[in-house]
């Protein structure tokens, strides 16, 4: 027992040394940290951190001086030696210790060897503890004499151990402020005092001060002064007088840096200036309805006597209340100084409040310290559900409201009945405290109970349940009994950018508002105030941010009342949407275009204010050539293989997303041709270059008939020997032939009499291309109408080879122009021809080029489709969504017409096809769960359509989710046997209906059938299925209406009726050519006419040269006629020699007809059906071919029917044509 009583106290006293030497080197880090020497900035309460206190705690204390030399003297050297010899006292000491405690665990018992041993311990450890006991009492004495000193001693060397019997206080982390000080003077105050810490720390560490450590404090110090008042003439002296002495004070340090004491004097005027700045702080207090309860516990918050000591009133915008989030994050709750929070979840919650100060100095800065207030609530464990209700009215889930007097003083029933306790247990108490003098109490669970409350005022009604087991939960509400009484209500709290919020003024309690005036404001950062009068009001926020909705209602006696709420108001994220990366050309397959300019913000409907990151493979890599601010661009890659492709677009709010795309690099072989001249006379050289990296064999085909040129020349040269437009091939490969890129050139070669006539096209957006076979089988440059085109003729050349010397006449579409070049806007459609002749001044000689020029339409655009549910509108059968079509232009024209539709997720068939002439709509839908899909078929003035489903890549379904709908809405499902039919081709159209809940009720339901949409019932049946047969070809939408127990619902159905195809022509020979009328029956939307090599697609009629058609073989084949629709109906006729008509000349005229002639009659058998009429094969004298195709109607109004020319403005009245 000795021995482990011996143990026990060997290992306390060790415990006790090592303790004591850790506590006290802990200690000594604390205050010195890790410099060998350090000026301490203490601050025994951190509302009174000085820093001239901070000074005279490092001066002299234990006789020693310090001066700006660099002269010791004999006090530092006796304090140095007294503090080792007490270091290595107490080591020796300590070793003592463990060798006594050896002595007695190994002493076997002996009485002497232990009771010596012991001894020795004992006053080992008393001297340790009088010898450091003095130490410390002749250092307290010491810092005690600390304010009579004015020299300091700074102690070189940290100490191994001390007592740290004298509590030390520190300097506080002057780099902490709350969320409220920013951009406030105590942010920049706390700044300040960790650039003098930096500054002690300096001198400490390096002897000296850095320069510009100073002028970083001369910075803070002057941002701390814009933000002071400005308004008190003598506080203004005080806190300028301060700067400037600070200022002053500073700049001598500058001068002398390695001076402790000029450094020190420089920290004491920055001291003062922070310590006497006269600037004041907003007050106020918070208070709680209730501070504690069971969860959930709504609790209302409001401010009382918040003053600004400047007579501002703070705004609206100025209350932030917030808490904190288990991570420590912050997490802002409302605006204003009112608040309503239910929380859910027990425990002790702190909710704080920011209040900051709307005045603001000259500078623009707030010019008064905010206020910090926080209130504690205790929500214990959830015992039960309180479900109460006022006047019918839930009120459940609210802590405070407001009743009129009228209301109240006639009676307020309160219907607590539907609580309940949790976990099985039961009510068995009910305590009601109604807060205007009754109670009730009764052993039961609550009922029904009616109070009067015919005084204005503030009355707190408290209902508390206590159950079969003891426990209790009660809740607490305030009645605010009030005239007027302004009450906000709305739908929702979060909205989108764009959106249309409703508020109204919520007369639940408040059911007399006609004498009561309203008005209403909403205000919001960089946002000028919103007012209007009235009970509601309806507002589209424009920017994302928190909003303050405030009503005011004022009654005759001229008493206001006042209501808020914080609407938040969130940015979508961008749609990014990534074309399909693809090479610029066929000349360099490795240098790809990517566009992402069909990405946009759904806020504003368009690409504004996006910024595009592209990435490759995980890694950024910017476009080069970039485009519509980075939208587009090229990269060029090195190497063969598959890539991804990643666009991340950030809008101006912040909002991000983001879209990836895999693609192929298959090619490194990129090549190109320049060719000097272009334009060359015949027998000159023209030089060709190759530019290719990769290239190692060449191919030159200059495409007149001479040999290839084959082999490793990169340049090469050509003589042409005869006039014309040569087209130049030049094929590159590999040494090992694997890999091949070909590219084709023009070259133009003319004769010395005479220039050369070359037509270019340009416009802005690099889009013309010279497209083959495009108007009657020829060249033709694709021209758009929406920017300007310009043709230009800088590249023809004179009899010299070169381009001057020139005059130049231009002829298009009746216009003449002598300009090199011309610059247009057109505004016409089809193919129309353009001619350049140039006229040499030298001989005179001229030269002509023709070409055409195809002006096609550009259909509309639109970059996203956006829906919202009325929430106003909205009940258990119905919902009332508003569909719009954002960023819709027509980059050529105007956009005419809207067609609207909708499909689901259950059926993908278009439901609910409407037009309009306006980008929105308003749909009616069931409400019942599901998803719903909303297109629009675009259609402009050219009648070019576009369809947002194949444009639009994204779209985000709008989800209702009603799982209590109407249990009577029939679901409906539609089955026609076939959805495309030929004319009088019957259909069996085959509905079923059940209910959200599943129930089948196809055998309950009435059925009305509309076949052709036009929305008249063509009929009704009991049975789910009926038998059709459409009598005209078309489109039609058709629907079923199922009617219920009185509800009803409606299915749509696209079906599409088609003429049998039955192709057939006549053909005429009319001088050199064969003349071909399209005759076939049926609706088709193609045709194809092919006569050996040669093709066209004329969908009526066309003209083809002799020249084009091959020899006919042994049965007369020549060509033939093929007719399709959708690319699924199709049918073909043949062409031979014996159908070709002569065209007899006769007296009266003749005509071709493209529907069959008897007797000069014309038969007309279906609506669907067109006539086309042409005049040739008569008198060449005839110049003038009149047709009046209403012959009972006066068209010209001369009021003679019988004279009328209805194609007088078509081509066929000047030259017979079809």
């Amino acid at each position: 027992m000795r021995k482990i009583l011996y143990f026990i106290l060997f290992s306390l006293a060790l415990f006790l040394g090592n303790s004591t030497i850790q506590s006290s080197y802990a200690a000594y880090e604390g205050i010195y940290g890790d410099s060998n020497t350090n000026i301490e900035l203490p601050c025994s309460n951190p509302e009174d951190c000085n820093i001239e206190q901070s000074i005279k705690v490092a001066e002299e204390v234990t006789g020693g001086i310090v001066t700006d030399s660099n002269d010791v003297e004999l006090s530092t050297y006796i304090v140095t030696l007294v503090k080792e010899f007490l270091k290595y006292t107490t080591l020796v000491a300590v070793l003592y210790v463990l060798y006594a405690g050896f002595r007695i665990m190994t002493s076997n018992g002996e009485e002497n060897t232990v009771k010596s041993s012991q001894k020795g311990i004992i006053y080992v450890l008393v001297g340790i503890v009088v010898m450091w006991l003095a130490y410390a009492i002749v250092m307290l004495v010491m810092s005690a004499l600390t304010n009579s000193r004015s020299t300091v001693y700074i102690d070189n060397e940290k100490p191994l151990f001390t007592w740290n019997l004298i509590p030390t206080t520190h300097a506080q982390n002057s780099d902490i402020y709350s969320e409220s000080e920013r951009g406030t003077f105590n942010e920049y105050k706390s700044k300040i005092f960790s650039k003098l810490e930096d500054i002690s720390d300096e001198l400490a560490i390096d002897k000296r001060v850095n320069i510009f450590t100073f002028n970083e404090l001369k910075d803070l110090i002057e941002e701390a002064h814009k933000r002071l008042p400005d308004k008190n003439p003598k506080d203004m002296e005080i806190n300028k007088r301060n700067k400037k002495f600070a200022f002053q004070k500073i700049e001598i340090a500058k001068q002398q840096t390695s001076s402790p004491t000029k450094v020190r004097d420089a920290i004491s005027a920055t001291s003062k200036f922070l310590n006497d700045a006269k600037i004041s702080k907003i007050s106020g207090s918070i208070e709680a309805t209730p501070t504690s309860g069971n969860a959930p516990l709504p609790v209302s918050f409001n401010t009382n006597n918040v003053i600004d000591p400047t007579g501002t009133t703070p705004g609206t915008n100025n209350y932030t209340w917030w808490m904190r989030n288990t991570d420590g994050t912050r997490k802002d709750l409302g605006r204003g100084p009112s608040f309503l929070y239910t929380f859910k979840k027990e425990g002790t919650h702190t909710i704080f409040l920011d209040i900051q100060s709307s005045s603001k100095n000259n500078y623009g800065y707030t010019d008064v310290l905010p206020i910090t207030l926080q209130k504690k609530i205790e929500v214990k464990p959830k015992l039960g559900e309180i479900v109460l209700f006022i006047n019918d009215i839930n009120v459940s889930n609210k802590s405070a409201i407001k009743i009129t007097p009228e209301i109240a003083s006639r009676g307020l029933f309160f219907n607590a009945s539907a609580s309940r306790a949790v976990s099985n247990g039961t009510i068995v108490k009910t305590i009601w405290d109604f807060g205007n003098g009754n109670k009730e109490i009764s052993k039961t669970r609550p009922g029904v109970e009616m109070q009067t409350y015919p005084n204005e005022g503030k009355y707190l009604v408290s209902l508390k349940f206590t159950t079969n087991n003891g426990k209790t939960f009660s809740k607490e509400i305030q009645l605010d009994i009030r005239s007027p009484a302004a009450v906000i209500k709305t739908s929702k709290k979060q909205i989108l950018v764009g959106e249309e919020a409703t508020f109204s003024v919520d007369s639940f309690f408040n059911k007399n508002t006609k004498n009561i005036k309203y008005k209403w404001s909403i205000q919001g950062e960089d946002m000028k105030e919103i007012s209007r009068m009235g009970e509601n009001i309806s507002y589209a926020f424009k920017k994302p941010g928190k909003y303050v909705v405030k009503l005011d209602a004022k009654n005759p006696n001229g008493k206001i009342d006042a209501d808020s709420r914080i609407i938040t108001v969130e940015s979508r994220d961008p749609i990014v949407n990534i074309d399909t990366p693809h090479p610029i050309d066929n000349g360099h397959p490795n240098t790809l275009v990517f566009d992402g300019s069909k990405s946009f913000d759904p806020d504003l409907g368009s690409r504004e204010g996006l910024t595009y990151k592209w990435r490759i493979n995980g890694k950024d890599r910017p476009l080069d050539n970039q485009t519509l601010g980075g939208a587009r661009g090229t990269l060029t890659f090195d190497e063969i293989g598959t890539y991804t492709v990643s666009l991340t677009v950030t809008n101006k709010y912040g909002k991000v997303a983001s879209s990836e795309q895999n693609f192929s690099v298959k090619s490194l072989l990129a090549v190109d041709m320049k060719i000097d001249p272009e334009v060359a006379q015949i027998k000159k050289t023209v030089h060709f270059v190759a530019h290719s990296q990769n290239a190692e064999f060449y191919e030159w085909n200059f495409g007149d008939g001479s040999d290839p040129l084959n082999g490793d020349a990169d340049k090469v040269d050509h003589i042409y020997k005869k006039t014309g437009v040569y087209t130049v091939k030049l094929t590159v490969r590999r040494a090992q032939g694997d890999e091949s890129n070909t590219i084709t050139r023009r070259v133009y070669i003319t004769d010395t009499d005479s220039p050369f006539a070359l037509i270019t096209a340009r416009n802005s957006s690099n889009s013309i291309v010279e497209m083959p076979g495009l108007c009657k089988n020829q060249n033709a440059f694709t021209v758009n109408r929406s920017e300007p085109t310009t043709f230009d003729a800088g590249k023809s050349i004179n009899i010299d080879g070169n381009p001057g010397d020139l005059e130049y006449t231009w002829r298009y579409m009746g216009k003449v122009n002598t300009s090199q070049s011309i610059t247009e806007t057109f505004g016409d459609l089809g193919c129309f021809p353009i001619s350049l002749t140039v006229r040499s001044k030298k001989n005179g000689a001229t030269a002509t080029t023709e070409k055409y020029m195809y002006l096609k339409n550009q259909l509309p655009q639109l970059t996203s489709i956006t829906t919202q549910v009325d929430e106003r509108k909205k009940d258990s059968r119905k919902i009332i969504v508003n569909v719009k079509a954002n960023g819709v232009k027509d980059p050529d024209g105007v956009v005419t017409a809207y067609t609207w539709y909708y499909k689901t997720e259950t059926d993908p068939e278009p439901q609910s096809l409407q037009i309009t002439q306006k980008p929105e709509i308003t749909f009616v839908l069931p409400n019942i769960t599901e998803k719903y899909y909303f297109g629009v078929i675009l259609q402009d003035n050219d009648n070019g359509r576009v369809n947002s489903e194949k444009t639009l890549q994204k779209q985000a379904p709008l989800i209702i989710d009603n799982a209590n709908g109407n249990v009577y809405l029939p679901l409906i499902s539609l089955n026609p046997s076939k959805t495309t039919a030929k004319v009088n081709e019957n259909i069996r159209f085959s509905a079923s209906a059940s209910t959200i809940l599943a129930t089948n009720i196809t055998n309950k339901s009435q059925y009305a059938w509309d076949f052709d949409g036009d929305g008249h019932i063509d009929k009704t049946t009991q049975e789910p299925y009926v038998d059709y047969a459409y009598k005209r070809v078309g489109t039609f939408n058709m629907k079923v209406r199922v009617t219920y127990n009185g509800v009803s619902n409606v299915k749509y159905q696209t079906i599409n009726i088609r003429n049998p195809l039955k192709a057939s022509f006549q053909a005429y020979k009319l001088d050199n050519s064969l003349y071909l009328i399209n005759t076939s029956q049926g609706a088709f939307d193609k045709v194809y006419w092919k006569f050996g090599d040669f093709s066209n697609d004329a969908l009526y009629n066309t003209l083809i040269p002799f020249e084009k058609i091959p020899l006919a073989d042994k049965d007369g084949f020549i060509g033939e006629l093929s007719i399709s629709y959708n690319d699924t109906e199709v049918d073909t006729v043949k062409i031979y020699m014996k159908d070709i008509e002569q065209i007899v000349p006769d007296d009266s005229g003749v005509y071709q007809s493209s529907i069959p002639v008897e007797n000069d009659t014309i038969h007309i058998t279906s609506p669907s059906q067109g006539l086309g009429l042409s005049f040739y094969g008569n008198d060449k004298n005839i110049t003038r071919f009149g047709i009046d195709t209403d012959v009972n109607t006066d068209s010209n109004l001369d009021g003679n029917a019988e004279n009328d020319i209805d194609n007088k403005d078509h081509s066929s009245f000047k030259n017979g044509s079809f």
